[in-house]
């Protein structure tokens, strides 16, 4: 059985990543800071924390935290949400859809059950 599993590891292998994306989302709270951490990678799934906070131009935002699971390549990003880490009252959950040219930059729509969410960008640090 241990045999089994050590095989299983080996042919699954989960890969720590700890890359940054910093920028901004816009929802009905106005332009907010975002933070995109990749934490794991296991295959093609990548699992992202989605950090959000104040902005210089909306400091009035609270901070928050969940967790997402999806694509992420050179040239796409599909995240959608898993479950929250810090909820601030009032706060959604959302999901990210956008494009890169470069692999390090993304550009994209805010994909939300809510209304006056619109787009973000973020670029790697």
């Amino acid at each position: 059985m241990r045999g089994l599993m050590l095989a299983a590891l080996v042919a699954f292998p989960s890969v720590a990543l700890a890359q940054n994306y910093e920028g901004s989302y816009v929802c009905s709270q106005g332009m907010t800071k975002l933070t995109l951490t990749v934490q794991q990678k296991h295959g093609s799934t990548s699992f992202v924390l989605f950090a959000f906070g104040p902005s210089p131009l909306n400091p009035n935002v609270p901070e928050g935290s969940f967790m997402m699971q999806g694509t992420l390549s050179d040239s796409m990003m599909q995240l959608t949400p898993m479950n929250w880490v810090k909820e601030p009252y009032g706060f959604s959950m959302i999901g990210l859809v956008g494009t890169s040219t470069d692999g390090k930059s993304y550009q994209g729509n805010v994909v939300a059950s809510i209304p006056g969410c619109s787009t973000f960008s973020v670029v790697k640090k």
